[in-house]
């Protein structure tokens, strides 16, 4: 019974902006920030170009083995 009357609490606490939440602290940042930097990889023209010709090459075998089981 205390389960249910819990819920319903929750339930009218949310509904009326009379829950309240838990307080969390800041997240802290670490004094150690220069060595967690992370590497941006450049993306070139060929390897977008080569990921449009496999995606163009799987839809095409995709449709030619769907119009073969028709």
């Amino acid at each position: 019974m205390k389960k249910k009357a819990v819920l319903i609490e929750d339930s009218l606490g949310k509904l009326y902006g009379t829950k309240e939440y838990p307080q969390f602290p800041p997240p802290v940042a670490s004094s150690d920030t220069g060595s967690n930097k992370v590497e941006e990889k450049s993306t070139t023209f060929t390897e977008i170009f080569w990921l449009i010709v496999a995606m163009t090459g799987a839809v095409g075998l995709y449709s030619f083995l769907l119009k073969e089981n028709r």
